[in-house]
């Protein structure tokens, strides 16, 4: 039976032990992406071997996640959480004891398959847990969750750091079985398995990407995570070639606070207001902080404290959005499925959005670079918004959850 009030998310121990389990989870992931460069160079790596090490994790976790991001729907979402949790584990050990870049490469393979299983399954969680008349809010919350959890992780292993890398590892290692401990409590939601079959595979991708409501809002997720991505990967580089008083950390910091308020919130409006009359809004506030990075560099502080609440507050709203778009448009054996396409869209847009940065930036400057990204975003934005469809959304939504 699904839940359908907030009183009983809260009160509901699966709730309690897949968020804890999925925090915990979150803290070894943030330490993928950020630490482990940190520790590469501290074992003499290159530049190089540390700009490959973090491309080959995200390029082969995308890779992966065409194969592994089905698995929730075939298999179920405790097997996929936990065969997530168990190939994290491992991959950290073998980082640890790499004696090569080779081997501190297929380690980071192993981890990356960690990431592939993970992220869209713990949407698929959320979507089979909640009412669709609450859904929007418990995945804001949920979103949330894994912000704070991406915000702590780095604090946590840096912390570890300063007794030693062994200790980072042992703590990781130690949170990745607390991870699996709670999550192998998780009951499974997914009553829809569906025969796992490369044909239907590669159907089923054909089947969601010709969706055109569908692939509205992955396109719109790219344009979200190229602008979210671009201002995370060069605010500090931007902000400390400035004279500003306020640091890049403080920056980052307001920056992820206001997303994770605006997630806990903005979920309860859509489900009360509708995607349509929350989205707009929050697309317009994200495109203004993306310009107003720009101001930075002749406003100073006060900039750098607008622009963090604004971009923090529209961009993670519109991800929200984006979210529960591509929820009410799935049908229920395809949740994982179709949320991987999502996770992809959020990496293929970091990555994109970052390359036309840097070369705006190499031939403009940082803050014409911000200006230029804004107005991509912007018209790529509000052109997808704005792409109405003749069919009616209430009777697509209903067709397509059966």
């Amino acid at each position: 039976m699904k839940i359908n009030n907030i009183k009983d998310f809260f009160s509901s121990k699966i709730v309690w032990l897949f968020l804890t389990g999925t925090f915990f989870m979150m803290l070894n992931m943030s330490m993928a992406y950020m630490i482990i460069p940190v520790y590469l160079v501290s074992t003499g790596a290159s530049v190089a071997q540390v700009g490959m090490s973090t491309a080959f994790y995200s390029i082969v976790a995308v890779i992966l996640r065409i194969f592994l991001g089905p698995v929730a729907d075939n298999k179920g979402r405790r097997f996929s959480m936990l065969a997530s949790t168990v190939a994290f584990l491992i991959g950290t050990i073998f980082i640890w004891l790499a004696p090569s870049f080779g081997w501190h490469l297929a380690a980071r393979a192993i981890q990356a398959i960690s990431l592939a299983l993970f992220m869209s399954t713990g949407s698929s969680v959320i979507s089979d847990l909640a009412e669709e008349k609450i859904l929007s809010t418990f995945m804001g919350i949920y979103r949330a969750l894994l912000g704070l959890g991406f915000m702590i992780g780095p604090i946590f292993s840096l912390a570890m750091i300063e007794i030693s890398y062994d200790a980072m590892f042992l703590a990781n290692i130690l949170i990745s079985i607390i991870a699996f401990i709670l999550l192998y409590q998780v009951q499974e939601t997914c009553k829809y398995h569906k025969t796992n079959d490369s044909k239907n595979l590669f159907k089923d991708y054909k089947g969601l990407l010709g969706d055109r409501r569908l692939r509205k809002y992955y396109y719109l997720t790219i344009m979200l995570a190229g602008g979210y991505g671009t201002v995370m990967a060069n605010a500090t580089n931007y902000l400390n070639s400035l004279d500003t008083d306020l640091s890049a950390s403080f920056f980052i910091f307001l920056l992820m606070s206001s997303g994770m308020v605006a997630s806990m919130s903005v979920g309860w409006l859509i489900d009360k207001f509708s995607i349509k009359n929350i989205i707009i809004p929050a697309i317009t506030l994200a495109v203004i902080g993306m310009l107003g990075m720009s101001t930075i560099s002749w406003m100073g502080n006060i900039a750098v404290v607008a622009v963090g609440i604004l971009f923090g507050i529209g961009n993670n709203s519109a991800v929200i959005c984006a979210v529960s778009g591509v929820d009410s448009f799935t049908s229920k054996k395809l949740k994982a499925t179709s949320f991987s396409i999502q996770e992809s869209s959020i990496d293929g847009g970091n990555a994109i959005g970052n390359f036309i940065f840097g070369w705006v930036a190499l031939l403009l400057g940082y803050a014409n670079a911000f200006i230029v990204l804004g107005i991509i975003m912007a018209i790529g934005c509000f052109l997808l918004i704005f792409d109405s469809d003749k069919a009616k959304v209430k009777i697509d939504i209903k067709k397509n959850r059966k």
